[in-house]
């Protein structure tokens, strides 16, 4: 048995056919996918619009593989509504994996942080009218991943992981272990007893896979 977490591969208004067929293999490779948020971009285009893409080539394959979706920042429950069982089972805030002799416990991570999200009909309309995570966001983000090793970039902004173990110690400790997304940090370290999964994203890919009771952390460029 192959459960597959991963988180932030922000599918965003243009068709990046290089990372969809990354996502493919890689879904089509296990038995179970859990997504941790940020599985498209509210921020770039309306869940019809995402509905009607070429991402949505991505459906079948997650429903087959019994897909939990986790709601991310940039994919909250009211970006979204029943269609959502286009692409999974069941859409949740929180998950747990009881696997060996340890809980994983997943969400996204944005919640531990006091600057979430911003959904004003005004601030939505404008950002997706400019596109700034098209034209801005995501191409300085992929241009930092390319020319800054994923160490040095992991080190620079660390600060944000922290934030995370800082304010989560509640859901850490014994045999929990916390799996988060939305920094784009990859980390495993679970004599912390935390995981970020980082993102499939800007040319990187990270992810953590569990065959049956053993878990594997990838990090790697696509």
């Amino acid at each position: 048995m192959k459960t597959l977490v991963i988180s932030d591969t922000h599918l965003a208004s243009v068709f990046n056919k290089k990372k969809f067929v990354f996502l493919k293999e890689l879904i089509d490779s296990c038995d179970k996918l859990i997504m941790n948020g940020d599985f498209w971009c509210g921020y770039s285009f309306h869940f019809d619009d995402f509905l009607r893409s070429k991402w949505s080539d991505l459906f079948p394959v997650m429903h087959k593989k019994k897909t939990t979706f986790i709601y991310g920042n940039h994919d909250i429950a009211s970006f979204m509504d029943e269609r959502a069982d286009r692409f999974s089972l069941e859409q949740r805030q929180s998950t747990t994996l009881d696997i060996g002799d340890t809980l994983y416990h997943i969400e996204h991570g944005d919640i531990f942080f006091k600057k979430r999200y911003y959904t004003a009909d005004w601030y939505m309309q404008l950002h997706r009218s400019i596109r700034l995570n098209t034209w801005f966001n995501y191409p300085l983000e992929t241009l930092l991943f390319k020319t800054v090793p994923i160490k040095t970039y992991s080190a620079l902004f660390g600060i944000l992981n922290t934030t995370i173990k800082n304010n989560s110690r509640h859901l850490r400790g014994d045999r929990h272990i916390l799996v988060t997304g939305h920094t784009h940090l990859p980390e495993y370290n679970p004599d912390s007893h935390f995981v970020n999964t980082g993102c499939i994203s800007f040319g990187i890919a990270s992810y953590l896979m569990f065959h049956d009771a053993r878990p594997e952390f990838v990090t790697m460029k696509y």
